[in-house]
């Protein structure tokens, strides 16, 4: 057995929360540099200074979760093999069995289940902070802001651009209302391309202004974000969306479930999840034993 099993399986709950609590703390961090990041004139440099220092912080976060996801499944494969060895051992009764399987699941299963999420949670901060850092934006200038006059400007800049969404122009108007043939008209997406492409150009806090505003009307009406900034990025902005993916993809890998005993909990079923315990498959979807047989054997007929 590895120094990490054996690391894994000495672990108390208080411990295990203790780190759960410390990959927390190296997320909040980033938040707490991004947002004392101070701003400077001009385009990318300042931003990227901001967002490399960001992705390295994601980027132990989510070894971090790695971590955790490992030890949860270590104390999984511990918990199956405690069960299969009170199922080999022939000297034990079968209310042993029983008594000893669910305490090893109710010692193992806050442990499985806190690391796990834990790990998962962790993962999806990474991808957030790298998909964030993934979008273009006018040097000193953030998505996110907390300056009051940032966010009047921002509502000024998205009352404007709902209302060159919502204009008509009068001569089409009235070709619709004689029911004339009529050019075709933008799209909305080509209108907020257009308009963050002009806020990248203008920089500086009108510029910020522009492309925050663009941002929120894309996601208030379901518009692909990336397909408004994508033309716009940089090789490091393009990995950093990749591994945002990839970080969500691990986070949705992670298997949070605890297997359940072989038998049902004595003194009757405790939670929903419980009510399996005892049939062919267990939490992990695995035959139980004597499942096999029972599932070849054959059927009566109904007629007889």
């Amino acid at each position: 057995m590895t120094e990490q099993t054996e690391q894994s399986r000495e672990m108390t709950l208080e411990e295990i929360r203790a780190e759960i609590e410390r990959v927390d703390a190296e997320t909040a961090k980033i938040v707490r540099e991004l947002l004392q990041e101070e701003p400077s004139q001009g385009r990318g440099p300042s931003r990227a200074s901001a967002v490399s220092s960001a992705a390295s912080s994601a980027a132990s976060a989510g070894e971090g979760a790695e971590a955790l996801a490992r030890e949860a499944s270590v104390a999984r494969r511990n918990l199956i093999r405690e069960y299969e060895h009170l199922d080999s051992d022939e000297r034990f009764t079968e209310e042993h069995r029983i008594g000893a399987a669910w305490k090893a699941y109710d010692k193992a299963k806050p442990v499985i289940e806190e690391k796990a999420h834990a790990a998962r949670e962790s993962l999806l901060k990474s991808a957030d902070y790298f998909e964030w850092s993934s979008i273009p934006f006018p040097g000193g200038q953030d998505i996110r802001t907390q300056s009051v006059e940032l966010l009047s400007l921002t509502q000024g800049e998205r009352a404007r651009i709902v209302e060159r969404l919502a204009y008509e122009n009068p001569t089409i108007a009235r070709m619709k209302a004689a029911g004339k043939k009529t050019p075709k008209e933008a799209k909305p997406s080509d209108i907020l391309r257009e308009e963050y492409a002009h806020g990248l150009d203008v920089g500086g806090p009108q510029g910020g202004a522009i492309c925050r505003a663009t941002i929120q009307i894309a996601q208030d009406r379901g518009i692909e974000v990336h397909s408004l900034v994508d033309e716009h990025r940089r090789n490091w902005q393009r990995t950093h969306l990749q591994n945002a993916q990839e970080a969500r993809i691990q986070a949705s890998n992670i298997y949070t479930r605890v297997p359940l005993p072989n038998y049902p909990r004595p003194g009757g079923i405790k939670s929903l999840e419980e009510a399996s315990a005892g049939k062919q498959r267990s939490a992990l979807g695995l035959k139980r034993k004597g499942a096999t047989a029972a599932a070849q054997k054959p059927r009566r007929p109904h007629w007889k």
